[in-house]
C-alpha cells in the first residue's frame, strides 16, 4: 500500500516524492541478531570478487536473507522533472556526431559487453541523473572527449517508482522535507512499528548496499559490481507491488555523493519518457570544483522516430 509519508517543499524545487517504506518482504526473522547481521555483511565483504566460482547468482543467495528484511524506501520522481544521460563519442567511430535517439538511448542487449554498477553484461539499463552535469561526471570524461547529453521528459503524467537506496541527505537537498535528521527521521515510522533494534539492523544493511553502489570501480576491475549487481536483482525482484519498481536511485559517487543517480529499466523508460533535445561538445577542462567546461551546440530538432537535427555553430569535432 503506498503512502506520502513526508511534507514537500515548493513544487518547483521539489524533485523526488516519498511514497512509501516497506521491508522487502513480508517475512521478519527477528532471531537475527545486530552481531550476526555485522558478521554476514563482514564476510561478504571479504570475498574475492574476481573468482569466477564467486558469480552474481552465487551472491543473489548469500544476499537474500540479508536483505529480504531491508526497509527500502520508495520515492515517485515527479513528472515535470526532466531526466538527463550522457555519452562519449567512442574512439574509432569517427568524429561526427550522434544522429538518432538510439545510439544516446540504452544500449541494445547483445552490446553491453562488460558488468556496470548494477547490469549483468547483456543486460541494459537505462543510466541517468536529474541534471546535465551528474550525467557527464558519472561517465568520467576527459579533457578532448566529445560529449553529448540527452535531455528527457516525461510522456504525460508518467511518474517512474524508484527504489530509494540511503538517499536521504539527497532527498533533502532537493527540497524534500526529511525533518531535522536526514539520516535517521525517513525510518522513524519503521522504527516505531518494529522497535530500535530492528531499526539499527535496517540502517546498517542500507550502509552496506549504499557503500557498493557508490564503489569507486577501476576499468578493467568491473567484477568488483558483482554485489551491487546482485543488491539491484534483489530490489528489482521484490518490487512493491503489482507495477513493480521501475528502477533505483542512489547518491552519484562522482559528485561526492551530493546528487542521485537513476537506473531505470528499459520497459520503464521505453513507456515513460521521450528525448526532447541534446547538447555535444568537447570537454575543454573543469573547475576549481571539478565541473566540466564545455561550449555545446543544441539540436535543432528531435523528430517523432528518433532522428537528430543539429543546430551547430561549429562542429563539436573542429
Amino acid at each position: 500500500m503506498r503512502k506520502q509519508q513526508d511534507t514537500l517543499l515548493g513544487a518547483d524545487s521539489t524533485r523526488l516524492q516519498p511514497s512509501s517504506m516497506r521491508p522487502l518482504s513480508d517475512r521478519r526473522n527477528v532471531g537475527v541478531s545486530l552481531r550476526e547481521i555485522e558478521r554476514r555483511i563482514r564476510a561478504l565483504q571479504s570475498l574475492d570478487l574476481s573468482r569466477s566460482g564467486v558469480s552474481v547468482d552465487y551472491l543473489r543467495l548469500r544476499l537474500f536473507d540479508l536483505l529480504e528484511n531491508y526497509a527500502c524506501r520508495t520515492i515517485f520522481l515527479q513528472s515535470n522533472v526532466k531526466i538527463f544521460r550522457a555519452r562519449r563519442k567512442p574512439q574509432g567511430e569517427g568524429e561526427g556526431l550522434f544522429t538518432h535517439k538510439k545510439e544516446l538511448w540504452y544500449p541494445e542487449p547483445q552490446y553491453v559487453r562488460r558488468l556496470g554498477r548494477l547490469n549483468r553484461i547483456g543486460q541494459p539499463l537505462f543510466y541517468c541523473a536529474t541534471n546535465w552535469e551528474t550525467s557527464i561526471f558519472e561517465i568520467r570524461p576527459e579533457v578532448g572527449d566529445i560529449v553529448t547529453v540527452l535531455e528527457c521528459e516525461a510522456i504525460g503524467a508518467a511518474s517512474p517508482m524508484l527504489s530509494a537506496v540511503d538517499t536521504y541527505q539527497q532527498l533533502a537537498r532537493l527540497g524534500v522535507k526529511i525533518d531535522e535528521d536526514p539520516g535517521g527521521a525517513p525510518l522513524r515510522d519503521l522504527r516505531k512499528s518494529i522497535g530500535d533494534s530492528a531499526w539499527r539492523k535496517n540502517r546498517l544493511i542500507e550502509e552496506f548496499v549504499s557503500a557498493e553502489f557508490t564503489r569507486n570501480v577501476a576499468d578493467s576491475h568491473e567484477y568488483e559490481y558483482k554485489l551491487s549487481i546482485a543488491m539491484a536483482e534483489l530490489l528489482f525482484s521484490f518490487g512493491i507491488d503489482s507495477r513493480g519498481i521501475d528502477g533505483i536511485a542512489y547518491p552519484s559517487m562522482r559528485t561526492d555523493l551530493i546528487d542521485v543517480n537513476i537506473a531505470l529499466l528499459p520497459r520503464a523508460v521505453d513507456r515513460m519518457y521521450r528525448p526532447i533535445a541534446c547538447q555535444t561538445g568537447r570537454i575543454v577542462g573543469f573547475s576549481d570544483i571539478g565541473m566540466p567546461e564545455w561550449e555545446p551546440g543544441v539540436s535543432k530538432s528531435i523528430h517523432r522516430y528518433g532522428r537528430i537535427e543539429w543546430d551547430l555553430k561549429a562542429s563539436a569535432s573542429e
